[in-house]
């Protein structure tokens, strides 16, 4: 006999009939990053889920199934010299949800944070390596187009760093 609660399994353990049986998780991890940040020339920065589409002016975007929270945005940055940041400046990383059946450009990008973003980085990361973590609790409904993006205000370098991000999602 196996059992998927907190009970000892008794037996011999089938894989097979664990994961058949198994009820589907609640929790999910997206991971995704930012290539090559702080470069853009309008100060935007998106993150890519599997790769940048083409052409260039498109958002990379996830459509989700299902209705969900967003729990949670990590980032880790990704550079061979530390983050410089000058006095002043910032990059922030903001949710939103696309304007459907438009096209994904950062014109149809609807902040779901009313522009205030999940996580900021300032000075106070100068001459660092940030990894960070933001709980958060935003809602998203089955069939939302999802995406990811970073604004720079000021001069924020290397310009030839990656972010690796992952989003903690929550099936409702």
């Amino acid at each position: 006999m196996t059992s998927l609660g907190n009970e000892a399994y008794v037996g011999t353990l089938n894989y097979k009939e664990l994961i058949k049986n198994a009820p589907p998780p609640k929790t999910l991890i997206l991971s995704g990053q930012f290539e090559n940040v702080f470069v853009a020339a309008d100060g935007t920065d998106f993150m890519e889920w599997v790769s940048n589409p083409t052409p260039a002016d498109i958002l990379p975007s996830l459509l989700i199934p299902f209705g969900c929270n967003i729990k949670a945005l990590t980032a880790v940055y990704k550079g061979n010299s530390p983050l410089i940041v000058a006095a002043g400046a910032t990059w922030d990383i903001d949710i939103g949800i696309m304007t459907p059946d438009l096209k994904t450009t950062s014109l149809n990008f609807n902040t779901l944070t009313a522009g205030e973003g999940v996580m900021r980085w300032d000075e106070n990361d100068d001459a660092t390596y940030p990894i960070k973590v933001s709980n958060i609790d935003i809602p998203i409904q089955a069939g939302d187009t999802l995406a990811v993006i970073g604004r720079e205000k000021g001069v924020v370098q290397p310009n030839n760093i990656d972010v690796q991000i992952s989003i903690v999602i929550e099936k409702n």
